[in-house]
């Protein structure tokens, strides 16, 4: 078992380096193509390929991870706001309780306006998470951050974590990686974005980032399933 957790690290860290590369190639090739000049004039672009790597822990039930692709921020305002519906926000307390059998979450990683390594959930940073057992959790993961490559993450151990976490948590559910936003200005910026589907048994999870030294800098919220 240890063996195969050390295997599984690695394939991680070699996963990452190669979308690492892959982020800045395409960053750059997208800042000198017509395309990219054709940006501010509202022209949508995408970039989709087939993008996924779930967990093995026992307590996930059917998951699945959909194409990669970018959105412009018109299109990240909408994910947000229906990310937000059937959603009970409580702000002051910092919660988001989802009801029904189907749950849609919207995963910012680290967003302009917010602290750095921190989530964006229905618009509060790291909320704690209610969830009914048995509900279809369909995850939306962007990145709208500069500078740094985020994943998602659930898993049922608990924090501190360690610089990497990878090694050392039970991974129920996650979304690779994903690059950098196209563009540090936020204007013609596009968005990185993966989605797939979880489904939770009952008990106390957490999400994190699985980023090398992310989670343990405090990229970290819970999710209560009861």
């Amino acid at each position: 078992m240890r063996e195969r957790k050390v295997w599984m690290s690695v394939i991680v860290l070699l996963s990452l380096t190669v979308i690492l590369l892959v982020g800045v190639l395409v960053s750059n090739c997208m800042r000198f193509s017509p395309w990219n000049r054709h940006m501010d004039a509202g022209r949508n672009g995408g970039m989709m390929g087939n993008s996924g790597m779930m967990g093995s822990g026992g307590m996930m039930g059917n998951a699945t991870s959909a194409n990669t692709a970018t959105i412009d921020n018109n299109q990240l305002h909408q994910l947000v706001a229906e990310g937000e519906q059937g959603a009970r926000i409580d702000r002051a307390k910092k919660t988001i309780t989802y009801t029904g059998g189907s749950v849609n979450l919207v995963a910012l990683a680290s967003p302009h306006g917010v602290p750095n390594m921190t989530w964006e959930i229905d618009g509060l940073v790291n909320p704690t998470l209610f969830i009914q057992p048995g509900a279809t959790v369909h995850v939306t993961l962007v990145n709208p951050d500069w500078g740094y490559m985020h994943g998602f993450e659930v898993t049922k151990t608990a924090p501190p974590y360690s610089q990497m976490p990878m090694m050392t948590v039970d991974d129920v559910f996650m979304l690779p990686p994903l690059p950098q936003r196209t563009t540090q200005g936020l204007t013609s910026a596009h968005y990185h974005m993966t989605e797939g589907e979880m489904t939770l048994h009952p008990g106390t999870y957490y999400y994190i980032c699985p980023v090398p030294g992310h989670a343990k800098s405090g990229m970290y919220g819970v999710v209560k399933v009861t």
